[in-house]
């Protein structure tokens, strides 16, 4: 069974520290939400207030409209799963699985039944005796997933389930992530600092900053409609060219610049364009063009990085990898910003 939740208002102090302030969210019912933001800003104290474990200094947290306030954790339905997965290390792999239910007096039969679902679904049925210093680091994640999801939760919580696994387990565990979500439906609310986590999970995404809200929405609201400037930057658009806006046209010192767009940002703005949507070697008869320099090129693997000069203004601007032999450093290039790739913001 899935759930809305709501999170209303919430609010944590521990003494002079406001970890969280007036944090309002809807997790949609049989979805991915995920909870993005730098280190300290916040993530972990709001799961913790969902899951039972710290109560809020104000605020209120509903589950299919029902405070649960005052409700304890194990009576929450709210599992969390750690970036450390916790197993009891004396305990087998099914056995350490299977506690929650044996808490909750679950017959034996009706025990071993879930159990073995549930080992199955994560991969693990044929390691279930094992012990947990036996298991991988990613198989260890898979049995914590599976003792969180045997217990039928309501809400799936996840703190950093991935931040301890090489590059290709990540892979691996986003995967099976994603499997176990879609094939049970759940609501589960993620929270990561790393924005590939919420790109290819993330139904939809809320941006904290500071224990406050500053975004949210589908992943690609961040890249092509950042709220602010910080966005912009934590999303990796580096360009941000300062101006004055009226109607269409901005006045900067790279030139008039015409935009296309739905922002509602007028006078004083600072023009964001992300790197893969500058075009350099501008032809005749293109918007916004203008000469620029060269001044470093950085082999990020599948592109090139490359930083501009123009008019004082910094750009950065990716390109193929075969492409960087006609842009050394130090050579001029005619780049162009496409009119309908310029997202103006508030100066302020």
């Amino acid at each position: 069974m899935t759930m809305r939740v709501d999170l209303v208002g919430l609010t944590k102090h521990f003494g002079a520290v406001h970890a969280v302030e007036d944090f309002s969210l809807t997790i949609q019912p049989g979805r991915v939400t995920v909870l993005l933001g730098p280190s300290g800003s916040g993530k972990t104290t709001l799961l913790k207030m969902i899951a039972g474990v710290l109560r809020p200094t104000s605020g209120d947290i509903r589950f299919d409209d029902e405070s649960v306030i005052d409700l304890p954790a194990p009576e929450r339905d709210a599992p969390m799963v750690f970036h450390n997965a916790l197993l009891f290390p004396q305990l087998s792999v099914e056995d350490n699985v299977g506690f929650g239910l044996r808490m909750r007096k679950t017959p034996p039969t009706e025990r071993s039944r879930r159990v073995a679902e549930m080992l199955e679904l994560v991969g693990l049925h044929d390691l279930r005796t094992r012990r947990p210093e036996q298991l991988s680091g990613g198989q260890q994640q898979r049995a914590a997933l599976a003792r969180a999801l045997v217990v039928s939760p309501r809400l799936l919580l996840l703190d950093e389930p991935l931040a301890n696994l090489d590059p290709d387990l990540r892979g691996e565990m986003r995967e099976l992530l994603l499997t176990v979500q879609r094939s049970l439906g759940l609501t589960v609310l993620l929270v990561t600092h790393d924005q590939e986590d919420a790109i290819v999970i993330a139904d939809h995404v809320a941006l904290i900053r500071g224990g406050s809200l500053v975004q949210e929405g589908v992943v690609r609201d961040f890249f092509e409609r950042p709220a602010s400037a910080w966005v912009a930057m934590f999303f990796g658009a580096g360009n941000l060219i300062p101006g004055q806006r009226t109607n269409n046209e901005v006045v900067t010192p790279l030139g008039r610049l015409r935009v296309i767009s739905e922002s509602p940002a007028m006078g004083a703005v600072l023009v964001t364009i992300r790197p893969e949507s500058v075009v350099l070697d501008a032809v005749e008869g293109q918007a916004n063009t203008f000469q620029g320099r060269v001044v470093a090129a950085e082999f990020r693997g599948s592109h090139i990085l490359m930083r501009l000069t123009a008019g004082g203004i910094d750009l950065e601007a990716t390109i193929p990898v075969d492409d960087a032999k006609s842009h050394a450093v130090g050579s001029t290039v005619r780049v162009a910003l496409p009119p309908e790739k310029l997202w103006p913001l508030p100066a302020d």
